[in-house]
């Protein structure tokens, strides 16, 4: 990071000029990849935390750094337009419009963005607390020594703080309706599938929206926000 382009490089690197982006040098969105070993939502997001609060030390401009910080989150967000335009009006180029791949300032420092923050897991490792929870439960309730009144008892505890465990994982979600450019919100627990999210869609006024979009591509109704890469504050378009 922080490396310098030789003079015949930075001549060859494209200035914009702070034009508006055309519909063949927008952007890319985030790319899929798998991590290896697989990381859990949290170390995920912990990693990209700590990047952004110390790249700046690895080289080049702080000021450049936040600029890519809003462009990185930009781009989660499905919004590769005005992360491009961000990225003309600071005078950045970036290879083959694909953020993973460095970008350049208007000096020709070279700024890396590593995989983790750039691109979006495939997939996310389980929790380990969550496996020894479900180990506990099972031997609880399979305990000899207890009466059916005690399991039954053991069945609706471990029933009740599933319950607690789903209402506290409610997440907000904004869904972006193109038909009207408002922002709609929802409360939904992003680890389970999309479809579960029927009646809260129906109580802001979305239920005949047929497809929803992510990152660029068609968001699965069977399938979880947290499985197609959404976290926390990510915008989802409707259409």
């Amino acid at each position: 990071m922080g490396q310098c382009l030789s003079g015949n490089q930075v001549a060859g690197v494209a200035n914009n000029g702070g034009e508006q982006p055309s519909g063949s040098n927008i952007l890319r969105l985030p790319k899929l990849y798998t991590p290896n070993p697989l990381l859990t939502k949290e170390e995920v997001e912990v990693r990209r935390n700590e990047f952004w609060e110390t790249c700046w030390a690895y080289g080049g401009s702080k000021e450049i750094w936040d600029v890519l910080h809003k462009v990185v989150t930009l781009l989660y967000e499905g919004n590769a337009e005005a992360a491009t335009e961000m990225a003309l009006a600071a005078d950045l180029t970036i290879p083959e419009n694909d953020i993973s791949k460095g970008v350049y300032d208007s000096k020709g420092t070279f700024y890396e963005i590593p995989k983790i923050v750039a691109r979006i897991p495939r997939a996310f490792a389980e929790r380990k607390d969550s496996l020894d929870d479900e180990d506990d439960n099972m031997i609880s309730s399979n305990d000899p020594t207890k009466s059916p009144e005690e399991h039954d008892t053991t069945t609706k505890s471990i029933a009740s703080l599933k319950d607690a465990e789903l209402d506290s994982s409610l997440e907000t979600v904004l869904i972006r309706y193109s038909k009207d450019d408002k922002d709609y919100s929802i409360q939904i627990n992003p680890n389970l599938p999309f479809s579960h999210a029927k009646s809260q869609l129906e109580e802001v006024g979305l239920e005949n929206v047929q497809r929803f979009f992510f990152l660029g591509r068609v968001l699965q109704f069977k399938k979880s926000l947290s499985q197609q890469g959404w976290t926390s504050g990510m915008i989802i378009q409707a259409m």
